[in-house]
């Protein structure tokens, strides 16, 4: 009995490393009024149709969190099936390159009424918005 307690060890295969999951918590979500107002009015504005993104540090000390982010998206950008599509695109978008934004930034993507595109499309948007010029 040793004997195949012996060999079940040798022919195991070794776990995988865990991998880095990306992931869109709650504390990366960008929420309230007052404090979506005032990245919208305060905050550095980039364009790229149909995309608009604004952008603001925190004032934070020691540690900065994680970039936070909120998607505004009107009734003229079609009906509410459309609208909940494109928010969820960019939602992606943003977790898939989450690991190369800088933390402590407010970000609120302003969609302005376009017809809607692939994921892929939304991510190379939101690079060129969000990559050079923070």
């Amino acid at each position: 009995m040793d004997e195949l307690d012996d060999s079940r060890s040798r022919c195991e295969a070794p776990k995988p490393a865990a991998r880095s999951r990306y992931r869109f918590p709650r504390r990366q979500r960008l929420k309230g009024r007052t404090t979506i107002d005032a990245v919208y009015r305060s905050g550095r504005r980039r364009h790229h149709h149909p995309l608009m993104a604004c952008v603001l540090r925190r004032d934070e000390s020691a540690t900065p969190g994680p970039a936070r982010l909120a998607v505004s998206i009107g009734k003229s950008c079609g009906p509410a099936v459309r609208r909940n599509a494109i928010r969820r695109r960019i939602r992606e978008a943003y977790r898939l390159m989450q690991d190369r934004i800088p933390p402590g930034l407010d970000i609120l993507i302003v969609v302005r009424p376009h017809q809607r595109l692939a994921m892929r499309e939304y991510q190379i948007r939101l690079g060129t918005l969000l990559g050079a010029g923070l």
